[in-house]
């Protein structure tokens, strides 16, 4: 009996040892963990931002996405008021309303497009003019050749046809003309508001008519501008001259 814990003692020994084995695996996996989230720590952070950044943005996407919505919904219900009065005549009413529409969505060249044409219906022709290239500029690189056209029936209208001229020798309106006559060959509303003595010409410039000398006009190729070039001042008298 009196022998009995002295043969108990190497057992609780080795005991403790393995104990301490195990405290000392436990505590250096600790400090390897430690030490790897320590080390992965920042950029598990980059990506957590990056991840709810990425979130914000597409719910700020889709913030945009619902008030561009609402705002061309209610554009396009007054647009429907203000034609619906221009159907009845009353052009100027329509262009009232139609501008309203196109405040509600300023960006949407459609409206703005819709507006010019109003305008023009209404005899506001350097509105209606400002307004078709404000459209161009707001369509980027969606440019539409019709709205070359529109301006230079605008042009016409006002009595400018030399600007209107100018406007259809934009590369993009004639590229497009010769493919689709309708475009400023068989264009009614172009040709109602232009002089008679510019058909021809137009007609010519696009390449859609066909060569008959008979059916050109005669003043369709008359020169309607000459710019004079001075070098000098003394020259000056004798270009006024010239030019009378």
């Amino acid at each position: 009996m009196s022998q009995q814990p002295s043969s108990n003692f190497p057992a609780l020994v080795r005991g403790m040892r393995t104990l301490l084995v195990v405290q000392l695996l436990v505590a250096v996996i600790a400090f390897a963990a430690t030490g790897w989230a320590l080390w992965k720590l920042p950029d598990l952070t980059q990506r957590i931002a990056t991840l709810n950044a990425d979130i914000e943005r597409r719910e700020q996407q889709r913030d945009d996405l619902e008030d561009q919505l609402e705002r061309t919904t209610a554009a396009s219900s007054l647009l429907m008021q203000g034609l619906e009065l221009g159907r009845t005549g009353n052009w100027t009413s329509a262009v009232e309303r139609i501008a309203l529409a196109q405040a509600t969505d300023p960006e949407n060249p459609l409206f703005l497009r819709e507006l010019a044409e109003a305008e023009y219906r209404a005899g506001q022709y350097d509105a209606a003019i400002t307004h078709i290239r404000e459209t161009r500029a707001k369509s980027g690189d969606e440019v539409v050749p019709r709205d070359f056209v529109l301006e230079a029936t605008y042009e016409c209208a006002a009595r400018r046809p030399e600007r209107a001229e100018q406007a259809l020798r934009d590369p993009l309106v004639l590229e497009a003309a010769r493919t689709d006559p309708t475009l400023v060959s068989n264009n009614d509303m172009l040709f109602a508001a232009c002089p008679g003595t510019l058909h021809s010409y137009l007609r010519q410039l696009t390449g859609a008519l066909e060569s008959a000398p008979e059916a050109v006009d005669e003043n369709a190729f008359r020169i309607r501008t000459v710019f004079i070039h001075i070098r000098r001042p003394a020259d000056r008298d004798a270009a006024r001259q010239l030019r009378e």
